[in-house]
């Protein structure tokens, strides 16, 4: 079976299974969001890259950009799209591009639960294009907010395909609301990545953790949110090991329709892909 029908099977499945739950599972007393909600994200920052040999040594500026929507289908089914971009651009080796589409549908039992399936396609720094399939869920707890996700990747063309370059990785975000409309948010994540090199197969194992807070006025529609990311990640191969770190900081701003505060927006549109290949990672 190709790639791409496991991916196609993968999104049928989810949809199939998550509607018909919705739609025989008790109508929950849970909070009840607009029928469509969404925001807009511009962020900008600075990135430092250290390789431990002094050899590609980067530090430079990036820039970036999402859009999200969400339809509520029912009041336990709800479908989620995104589209983002981040630009990473260094006076050492050009412009780093990471752009992606996402799709997520989720059921809400209620009691400030949620599970859902998601699938996205994006592209990894111009070495080609690849898709991302995961499971993820949220639970909610007075002014806490959990969020998981697992997932696989793997290469769809160029580069990526040719070397049979995969990833599984897995992330966790919490957030606590001062108050509905400040939060502070940490998050940590952890993949594996294998793909075919010179003498044999190649594998990278990355951590990634971040911090961000975010601020909204409780009559205007847009937040500002400051982000870090930090990555490390080694590399083994038959030829030799090495290892990298990478600190990523933004500042952002978001702007809403159809939400009043934080803890609704998160509430009713806050999943992102957490892939740590070209995924949105300032977004929590």
């Amino acid at each position: 079976m190709s790639r791409r029908l496991i991916l196609a099977t993968f999104m049928v499945t989810a949809i199939g299974g998550v509607a018909t739950a919705a739609d025989y599972a008790e109508p929950a007393a849970q909070y009840q969001a607009p029928l469509f909600f969404g925001y807009v994200d511009i962020h900008a920052g600075h990135y430092d890259y250290d390789d431990g040999l002094d050899i590609f040594d980067e530090a430079d500026g990036l820039i970036g950009g999402a859009a999200r929507l969400a339809v509520r289908m029912s009041p336990s089914f709800t479908l989620q799209g995104d589209l983002w971009t981040n630009m990473e651009m260094s006076d050492v080796n050009g412009s780093y591009d990471y752009p992606g589409a996402a799709l997520h549908v989720t059921w809400n039992p209620g009691d400030g639960r949620m599970l859902g399936a998601m699938g996205s396609i994006g592209e990894d720094n111009n070495r080609g294009r690849l898709a991302n399939i995961a499971l993820e869920g949220v639970h909610e707890m007075d002014r806490w907010r959990f969020y998981g996700q697992a997932g696989y990747m793997f290469g769809l063309t160029g580069s990526v395909d040719d070397t049979n370059d995969h990833y599984w990785y897995g992330a966790a975000n919490a957030t606590y609301f001062q108050t509905d409309n400040l939060a502070l948010s940490a998050s940590l994540g952890a993949a594996k990545q294998s793909y075919d090199f010179i003498g044999g197969p190649l594998e990278v194992r990355y951590i990634n953790w971040g911090l961000r807070a975010e601020i909204k006025h409780d009559t205007v529609p847009a937040s500002a949110y400051f982000a870090y990311r930090g990555i490390s990640s080694k590399v083994s191969s038959a030829i030799g090991d090495g290892s990298a770190v990478d600190h990523r900081f933004v500042v952002g701003l978001r702007f809403f329709f159809n939400q009043s505060t934080l803890r609704e927006i998160n509430r009713g549109i806050g999943l992102v892909d957490m892939n740590p290949a070209y995924g949105d990672l300032f977004a929590y």
